[in-house]
């Protein structure tokens, strides 16, 4: 069986690890010289650090919560003028990461905001001073680690189709020339952005579990 066909039927399976399907994905796209295609699971498996970098895939929208001295985190009416800036998030950590926090638990996720954030936001709600968060939910996880699975199979049978399957690890000159002159295999990556303004959403850094 070639690698790519080993790809498309481990992206088939639901108890394939999801960092195995990307360290292949990458070993078949630095083989093949698809230098922005290896650039993106290169991060997906170390993270990102460039908020630009970061797919739309990976853009999720939280629900603001306030931290109650009595009952704990509770949900905050956002003002729909700061919903985008407050709401939508660019998750940066590594695959890994994510799946340890999808599997953690069912409470929702915290993503902290700065001290800063936190002044305005009490002066606007005109109570005392407290600390406010982003939570994520564990469905919005797990919309990213299966986009990364679908798309990872998308783009397999993109090469298999194009009749680049290779011979074990390795893959003929002509199929590497292949590759880099077939569009929807080469521009592959050019879906994964948005017109958005990465200034528009912010940074996600998940800090807690939704805990006082």
């Amino acid at each position: 069986m070639s690698l790519i066909s080993e790809l498309i039927t481990a992206t088939l399976r639901d108890d394939a690890p999801i960092e195995s399907l990307l360290r292949k994905a990458y070993l078949v796209s630095k083989k093949l010289g698809l230098d922005d295609f290896s650039k993106i699971i290169y991060q997906e498996l170390h993270g990102y650090t460039n908020i630009d970098d970061v797919p739309n895939y990976r853009v999720v929208k939280g629900d603001l919560r306030g931290l109650d001295n009595y009952s704990g985190w509770i949900p905050v009416v956002t003002p729909k003028e700061l919903e985008n800036g407050l709401l939508l998030r660019r998750l940066m950590q590594p695959v890994a990461e994510l799946n340890v926090i999808y599997n953690s638990g069912e409470n929702p996720l915290l993503i902290g905001l700065a001290a800063d954030v936190n002044e305005e936001l009490s002066k606007i709600f005109e109570g005392p001073p407290t600390r406010f968060g982003v939570a994520i939910s564990r469905a919005s996880i797990y919309k990213i680690l299966d986009a990364i699975k679908n798309l990872i199979l998308t783009w397999a049978l993109d090469l298999e189709l194009a009749g680049i399957v290779g011979d074990g690890i390795d893959f003929s000159l002509t199929e590497i020339e292949k590759a880099k002159s077939t569009p929807n295999i080469y521009n592959f990556t050019n879906n994964f952005f948005s017109n958005v303004e990465a200034s528009q959403i912010q940074q996600g850094t998940i800090d807690s579990h939704m805990e006082a």
